[in-house]
């Protein structure tokens, strides 16, 4: 998975938190699970 490197705009960091469905909690930084059956990956064939 790419991570944003650290002191990047703020800007970036939500949008890779929107992207990758990552929500922070009082116990730390959790990937909710995705909305679809499976590991979220998507074959693409072209």
């Amino acid at each position: 998975m790419f991570i944003p490197p650290p002191g990047g705009p703020a800007q970036v960091y939500e949008r890779f938190e929107e992207d990758n469905n990552i929500t922070r909690g009082p116990e730390g930084i959790y990937m909710r699970p995705p909305e679809r059956p499976g590991f979220g990956w998507q074959l693409i064939v072209e």
